[in-house]
């Protein structure tokens, strides 16, 4: 099957165009599956790997999915049916990443779909990460349809490198947002501010709370990032964090600096604001990147999910614009190298 890769900062129209491919009969659109993998440990498509190591890798819980859901919080691109009669995990116990994202996008019982796909993989018996992969989209295309799968990851851009050693045969497709719009979005939104708030700590302490046992430092720590760690994590006390907008500029231009070095030397470019402003247009182009035909019902169901957006960086006091735009300058810097203005 080929396979496409949204590579992506984050908060910059990625999840919107996860929902419009979902709509095509061709696509299986498969949202926050490589960088969880990666981030669970999986690393290059020649990796020696049991079928067991791989379905172990796959029930591995993330440490910001995990906080923000058991302090009651909540983002849209969390789908997990908690709610559901019969669901299998609580907000508090943690779950398997492909079951809040991935496999809660396509179906409404992503446990159901989560124990045959572990059945599959560990039928199949590969020895290897490229074993599992092709397995994984195989049964999934089975399942829930599609020819050709499209995954986007927010924040992928940052794990470019790594994503291209899963799937060294992936074709990319490149989406952008403004630098200053992306942060200010960013900035409102839990997961990424969490993200941020890991970062934070991470330089004050030397090692990321969240991941490690490790507490050493932890009294130096001034009073509102104490509270901010995993033991005393509140929703009360995350919400009333003050971080620097500045700090999501330069997030955004750390992660579009080392996602461009790490492209190939070809991939498919859009941008949120076309695809804003013209979804015919942008939608046909990405459909002939990946092969798939521009369906004119697929693009009048998937037109109308565009909506404006929210995020006005000139509504900013004039100084706070500034330090943003400063923040956001290498990440500029790093598209306009590549054409990109």
């Amino acid at each position: 099957m080929p396979v496409f890769v949204v590579a992506c900062s984050g908060r910059c129209g990625s999840t919107l165009l996860s929902e419009m491919l979902e709509r095509h009969p061709q696509v299986l659109s498969l949202s926050e599956f490589l960088v969880p993998l990666v981030l669970s440990g999986v690393r290059h498509a020649e990796q020696p790997l049991t079928a067991q190591q791989f379905c172990a890798a796959l029930q591995t819980h993330m440490p910001t999915t995990s906080a923000l859901l058991k302090a009651g919080i909540t983002v849209s691109e969390f789908r997990y049916p908690f709610q559901r009669q019969g669901a299998r995990h609580r907000r508090d116990s943690g779950l398997p990443f492909p079951v809040n994202c991935a496999l809660s996008h396509l179906t409404d019982d992503p446990d159901g779909a989560f124990d045959v796909l572990l059945r599959r993989v560990l039928a199949t018996n590969g020895t290897c990460v490229r074993d599992h992969l092709t397995c994984t989209f195989q049964t999934l295309a089975e399942m829930f349809g599609g020819s050709i799968v499209v995954e986007r990851s927010g924040g992928s851009l940052l794990f470019t490198a790594q994503i291209r050693a899963l799937l060294p045969q992936a074709s990319f497709i490149l989406l952008t947002r403004s630098g200053t719009e992306t942060a200010l979005s960013m900035s409102r939104h839990a997961y990424f501010r969490h993200i941020a708030l890991r970062s934070v700590l991470t330089a004050e302490l030397g090692y990321d709370p969240y991941t490690s046992p490790q507490r050493g430092g932890v009294s130096a720590l001034p009073p509102d990032l104490a509270r901010q760690l995993p033991e005393h994590f509140t929703k009360a006390g995350f919400e009333a964090l003050d971080l620097p907008l500045d700090l999501f500029g330069a997030i955004w231009a750390h992660h579009t600096e080392r996602g461009l070095a790490a492209l190939p030397a070809r991939f498919h470019h859009l941008s949120y604001e076309s695809l804003c402003a013209g979804p015919h247009a942008t939608l046909r182009a990405v459909a002939e990147h990946i092969g798939a035909a521009p369906d004119p019902h697929w693009l009048a169901a998937a037109a109308p999910l565009v909506s404006p957006p929210q995020c006005k960086p000139e509504s900013l006091p004039p100084d706070e614009l500034a330090y943003l735009g400063a923040a956001c300058e290498p990440g500029v810097a790093a598209l306009a190298r590549k054409g990109i203005v």
